[in-house]
């Protein structure tokens, strides 16, 4: 099976998505996984800021279908890797519209969904 898929979430600020998803990029790295970060919280790209220069990072917008669209064409490239998703707080409405072009790919893709 691929590498899971991490997805930290919610529709609410300051609840510590980000940092969340910086301790989970950190622990993942220093356990030797192969991590490929999704950043997608375009006005706060704090997570993208701290490691994009250490791991392989993609910046994404999920509020759009060709974003969510981008993404499982990532997911789909690099099989290998663990991938960390930060998303925005605004990030309900997007997951509510295109979600489920997530959802059915990672069936194909034999990769599974950890929400956090």
């Amino acid at each position: 099976m691929a590498g899971a898929v991490v997805m930290v979430s919610g529709s609410k600020g300051g609840v510590g998505k980000t940092i969340t998803a910086m301790a989970l990029t950190h622990t993942l790295l220093k356990r030797g996984n192969d991590v490929l970060l999704i950043e997608a919280d375009t006005a706060n790209p704090d997570v993208g800021k701290a490691y994009g220069k250490t791991v392989e990072t993609i910046y994404l917008n999920l509020d759009e279908k060709e974003g969510w669209m981008d993404l499982t064409n990532r997911l789909a490239e690099r099989p290998e890797k663990i991938a960390v998703i930060n998303t925005p707080a605004r990030s309900g409405e997007g997951v509510k519209l295109y979600g489920s072009l997530l959802s059915e790919s990672l069936v194909e893709l034999e990769r599974r969904l950890v929400t956090l």
